[in-house]
């Protein structure tokens, strides 16, 4: 219990952190602290009023009650759903980039996250482990079409780490090496080459060398070397 007080505490004092940098970007004098001008930062502080909320209860439900069937696969296929709801009005906008539902205000990758690992810790639980070559084929058939749509949103962040988590869990269920690294060796293979176009690679060429192009990509990089070389304990000045 004193630690999960302290994840809390945590992460409230992260979002303060955040907030008062959002607030404090903005450059506002006493007389500009209004509705208009604070009503972002009043929406993001009741949405994490209610995420807090929302994340105490369900840290207070039975974690076995998740041990059945029909609610693992139905929180992927789910997940699946949603995500082709996301490329369907993706199409239908013609937006290069999109990734959420309602607004801004689901991404349906948080949900996969928590989809896979309940799936995943369901599945080696009832059956002891992915010895099985059929078992770990079902397991990759069900988790790689939803990597796949995250792809096409473009998310390649997002789809890297969910290989990623998925991989983690299935080598902790015991998967045999045999299968194992088979498995590490596509997702590496497909992980690198999606770091390698497009938005994730033209800023991975920016943090080697933002210099190169300092107006532009790399200028973020820039400011904050910058910051970092001259802020002192109180920041530039």
């Amino acid at each position: 219990m004193f630690g999960d007080r302290w994840i809390a505490y945590s992460v409230v004092l992260l979002f303060i952190m955040g907030e008062v940098a959002i607030i404090s970007c903005n450059v506002l004098g006493f007389a500009e602290f209004k509705y208009e001008t604070l009503r972002r930062p009043l929406l993001q502080m009741i949405a994490f009023t209610f995420g807090f909320i929302l994340a105490e209860f369900i840290s207070r439900l039975d974690y076995r009650k998740l041990f059945n069937k029909k609610l693992a696969y139905s929180l992927v296929f789910l997940s699946f759903l949603s995500l082709t709801a996301v490329l369907i009005k993706k199409i239908i906008t013609g937006k290069p980039v999109d990734r959420w539902l309602i607004g801004k205000s689901v991404q349906p990758l948080e949900f996969l996250k928590i989809s896979i690992i309940v799936f995943l810790a369901y599945y080696i639980a009832v059956k002891g482990s992915l010895r099985s070559f059929a078992w770990t084929l079902w397991v990759s058939l069900l988790i790689f079409p939803n990597v796949l749509l995250l792809t096409l949103q473009p998310d390649n962040g997002g789809a890297v780490f969910v290989l990623l988590l998925s991989l983690s869990i299935m080598y902790v269920g015991g998967i045999p090496y045999k299968l194992y690294l088979p498995l590490l060796a596509f997702a590496f293979l497909f992980s690198l080459s999606l770091l390698r176009v497009g938005y994730i690679s033209e800023r991975i060429l920016a943090w080697i060398d933002p210099f190169a192009e300092a107006e532009e990509k790399g200028y973020q990089i820039i400011q904050s070397l910058y910051a970092f070389a001259k802020g002192g304990p109180f920041g530039v000045r």
